[in-house]
């Protein structure tokens, strides 16, 4: 044990060049060595913490992005179909107006041949 102590400067450390690194100094190496990894390992909490909120964030964003665009394709199916409703409407309207005009055409057509024979009638009684 003397001998080991003697070859490393009575430190039990050698340094690279062969004289004895005082144990002071390999305290301070040690402590600032553990701080620094104390400074490190803190830093990587934080770092994995704000990765983590931002990977909460993005599948919010994409959850949030998905539901829009679920919304997004029942209204414009649910638009559609109210569209095609309206149409529907709209072509039956028509048709009842076609009807209801070609009733009246009729109807002004008979009229209009009574007042000719009436005029007609009456233009003969008067000769």
């Amino acid at each position: 044990s003397s001998g080991i102590n003697a070859e490393y400067g009575g430190s039990g450390k050698k340094s690279a060049g062969g004289s004895a690194v005082p144990v002071e100094e390999l305290r301070e190496l040690l402590e600032s060595s553990m701080q620094t990894t104390i400074s490190l390992t803190e830093l990587v909490e934080q770092q994995t913490q704000r990765i983590s909120e931002i990977t909460t964030f993005v599948d919010e964003a994409r959850e949030e992005a998905k539901k829009t665009r679920e919304d997004i394709q029942a209204n414009k199916l649910a638009n559609e179909a109210a569209m095609t409703r309206l149409v529907e409407e709209i072509q039956v309207m028509k048709l009842e107006n076609e009807a209801a005009i070609n009733s009246t055409v009729q109807k002004i057509q008979v009229q209009i041949k009574f007042e000719k024979e009436k005029a007609l009638n009456s233009t003969e009684q008067k000769f």
